[in-house]
């Protein structure tokens, strides 16, 4: 990736980021270990396959974004980020931080969010079919009408999670912390 391309991304060029991704699909995205100290303005990003491996995005706003099969591993989003329809299938998200993120309507089908720590998201009508969320930190998370089939949430912290109308067949809450946790 050229530094024209990274000024894309930082500047919120959407448009022009997208239609350089759709003539270099096979390009390596990497921003592994970047610090963003500005939030990052990324609305519907074709960021298929990118690498954002410790990297800082504090309170980026990534909704309705293409992140299918993007490394986002310790990925620091802070507080507040705003991923609302985003879709992270098969994400690599292992010891994220999604403190309060907005991940309404999102799909994480197959995505691995194990050691994630999203306390207080909001994760409504999101998709979480067959999701790893082993040791997940969910306290306060918000996940009314969510699908969660065959998702894994062993040894999850989910204290006061709200799983109203959430759809569970298959679900794994093996050790998972559940007190106050509302089903219903």
């Amino acid at each position: 990736m050229k530094r024209e391309q990274l000024e894309m991304f930082i500047n919120g060029r959407v448009d022009a980021w997208n239609k350089w991704r759709q003539k270099q699909p096979r390009v390596n995205v990497d921003f592994r270990g970047a610090r963003f100290e500005t939030q990052i303005n990324f609305p519907r990003g074709n960021l298929v396959g990118a690498n954002f491996a410790k990297v800082g995005l504090p309170g980026a706003n990534l909704a309705s974004a293409d992140l299918t099969d993007t490394i986002l591993e310790e990925t620091d989003f802070d507080r507040n980020a705003g991923m609302p329809g985003a879709i992270f299938t098969r994400a690599n998200m292992k010891k994220s931080i999604l403190v309060e993120a907005l991940l309404r309507f999102a799909d994480f089908t197959e995505a691995d969010i194990s050691g994630a720590i999203l306390i207080g998201a909001t994760m409504e009508q999101a998709i979480l079919t067959r999701a790893t969320l082993w040791r997940a930190n969910l306290n306060g998370a918000k996940l009314k009408a969510t699908i969660l089939e065959g998702a894994n949430l062993k040894e999850a912290v989910l204290f006061g999670a709200d799983f109203e109308k959430a759809r569970l067949v298959g679900a794994n809450f093996e050790k998972a912390s559940l007190k106050y946790a509302r089903f219903s």
